[in-house]
């Protein structure tokens, strides 16, 4: 990963050459190569770090909205179907698998149905 202050160098070089390569002005480029990289777009998001609460409102709020709706039994049942079909149980495992390859594993804090935590029934 190409770190930031290689990021500036390279970017401040550019800002230079555009320039025409003026002489004695390479303070000045590097502060702006710094400013451009490390200064967010005035319409960029702000940046909440783990456990956005933006989009844990968001995610609340379609659920709610959903659960409201009256439609989670015939989800539920959708859902249930969906298993009794060979070929799309298959591939609702495979997804299942893909997922948890990606995962960095369970959060040992989180309980499972039945009031156990997974692995320990």
């Amino acid at each position: 990963m190409v770190s930031l202050e290689d990021r500036i160098r390279a970017r401040a070089h550019e800002l230079w050459e555009q320039d025409g390569r003026p002489d004695g002005r390479h303070v000045d480029y590097w502060l702006l190569a710094e400013r451009e990289l490390t200064t967010p777009a005035p319409d960029a998001p702000p940046n909440e770090g783990e456990g956005n609460r933006s989009a844990t409102r968001k995610y609340n709020s379609r659920t709610r909205k959903f659960v409201e709706s009256g439609q989670v039994e015939a989800a539920s049942r959708d859902a249930a179907a969906a298993l009794d079909d060979p070929k799309e149980a298959n591939a609702l495992r495979q997804a299942e698998r893909a997922g948890k390859a990606r995962s960095h594993g369970e959060d040992p804090a989180i309980s499972h149905a039945g009031g156990h935590k997974e692995g320990t029934a």
